[in-house]
């Protein structure tokens, strides 16, 4: 699996939980995952959870708990018998099997920026042909109208979903470039 970026972790866990508050449904069972039509191969993500995938891939925490470098800084952690976590898990009723994942999805979570290296300071940069996904609307794809104009298209069901916009170089497309496709939905997150 690509490296996730602790903001790109925490979102994929919100929506994760945010469908499992939903439906009720066992993890295995969500929408994200390759099986059921997703973009993510659910054995390869740490545990089936992206917070664990992310510290699990963060270097700052070789030889330490990775639980402790969770960005949701669960107290008790996930594994103990105590924890929403495990409640969650062993819960037969739907109605708070739901409210445990709630729970979990709104829990102690803490967005601040990564520190950058200068290296990574350098604007990031977009193409045509890449993949998008913003919460609770699916999939796009970067595409070009014509020469010097781009917009989104859903994937599920082909149709352009922003208004084109001009980009001076559509091998090198900004992040301000995308926001103006995306307005008021917000940026997307890029699928590696």
């Amino acid at each position: 699996m690509e490296k996730l970026s602790k903001e790109w972790a925490i979102r994929l866990h919100r929506m994760e939980w945010d469908e499992l508050a939903e439906k009720g449904c066992g993890k295995i069972e969500l929408s994200i995952w390759k099986h059921n039509g997703g973009s993510f191969d659910y054995n390869e993500v740490c545990n089936g959870c992206f917070l664990c995938e992310y510290t699990e891939q963060s270097t700052s925490n070789v030889g330490r708990n990775k639980c402790s470098s969770c960005p949701l800084r669960m107290n008790p952690v996930c594994s103990c018998d105590s924890s929403i976590f495990t409640k969650w898990r062993k819960e037969e009723n739907l109605t708070d099997k739901k409210l445990y994942a709630a729970q979990l999805r709104d829990y102690g979570l803490d967005i601040k920026p990564e520190e950058k290296t200068a290296e990574e300071a350098v604007e990031e940069v977009y193409r045509v042909g890449q993949r998008f996904m913003e919460e609770g609307s699916g999939e796009y794809i970067l595409a070009q109208s014509d020469s010097n104009t781009v917009l989104f298209v859903g994937l599920s069901h082909g149709n352009r979903w922003t208004e084109p916009v001009m980009v001076k170089d559509r091998e090198a497309i900004t992040r301000d470039e995308i926001r103006k496709m995306s307005g008021i939905y917000g940026l997307f997150a890029l699928i590696k």
